[in-house]
This record gives structure tokens, C-alpha cells and sequence, in this order.
């Protein structure tokens, strides 16, 4: 953290610079300020981009587990068979009925 201070100066509509601790005025950036903007920006810029790549991997996944949740209820209609028809049913109970009253080969 730095000791300088931006504050604006509302006559000359610009920023000046206050040293906390010395007082020191002045209308030039200090080089401490100036590297501490710099440090201050690039770690917001590193947390913004990390912030970005979690919400790109949550997404990610997601879409991930969107897709497998499509993919497992296709599987589920290929492999689920439709109920018997009443038809089919009744076809059913007519062969084995057939089946019962046919006589055994004694062979």
C-alpha cells in the first residue's frame, strides 16, 4: 500500500497527488504511486482472469453434465421398450393356452 492519496481539484479539474504522512502536494504522479497503481491493476486484472476461468470450468461443467443428462435419456428411450399393445397381449394368452391344451410328443 502506498502513502499517496489521488484527490481531485475541482477549480482545475484535475487529479493531484497527497502524501499522507509528509503532506507533500503535488500535480505529477510520484513513481511510488505509479508503481503501486501498476502492482494494484495487475493483481485486478489477475483476479478478474481467474474469476473468468472458474466461471468458464463451472460452465463447462455444466454443459457437461447437460450433455450426459441428454445423453443418458436417449440411451433410456432406445433401450426402454414401449408397453404391449392389448393385441399383444391377447396373442400372448392365446399361445399359451394353445400351449396347455397341446399334447406332449412322447418322444
Amino acid at each position: 500500500q502506498t502513502k499517496w492519496k489521488t484527490k481531485w481539484d475541482i477549480k482545475s479539474k484535475k487529479s493531484y497527488y497527497y502524501h499522507s504522512e509528509t503532506q507533500e502536494v503535488t500535480w505529477v504522479k510520484p513513481k511510488q504511486f505509479a508503481r503501486w497503481e501498476r502492482a494494484t491493476l495487475a493483481e485486478e486484472k489477475r483476479l478478474l482472469r481467474a474469476e473468468h476461468e472458474q466461471k468458464l470450468k463451472e460452465q463447462r461443467e455444466r454443459d457437461t453434465e447437460e450433455k450426459r443428462r441428454r445423453d443418458r435419456s436417449v440411451v433410456d428411450k432406445l433401450l426402454r421398450k414401449p408397453p404391449p399393445t392389448q393385441e399383444e397381449l391377447d396373442k400372448k394368452a392365446q399361445m399359451e393356452r394353445e400351449k396347455r391344451l397341446r399334447p406332449r410328443d412322447p418322444n
